[in-house]
């Protein structure tokens, strides 16, 4: 996630990660992240609320697809 804000100086931290269920190939979890840009920029700071499917690769877990449910504006 890190990568996709790099040119906005955007932070994002894992706030709550609850797993849900996985089969052979599939996991889901629900995720809450934090986006925090700095300080004097226009990227309006949040907290997203979303249904995550990780797919498993050769033994690795990645991310597949996600589903936000909420987006929080300007948490504190």
């Amino acid at each position: 996630m890190a990568d996709q804000f790099r040119d906005l100086a955007v932070t994002a931290t894992l706030v709550d990660f609850r797993y849900m269920g996985h089969d052979d190939e599939f996991a889901v979890a629900r995720v809450k992240t934090k986006l925090v840009g700095p300080p004097g920029s226009d990227f309006a700071d949040n907290v997203t609320d979303s249904v995550v499917l990780f797919h498993q690769e050769g033994g690795t877990w990645k991310l597949w697809s996600d589903e936000v449910l909420g987006v929080q504006l300007d948490p504190k």
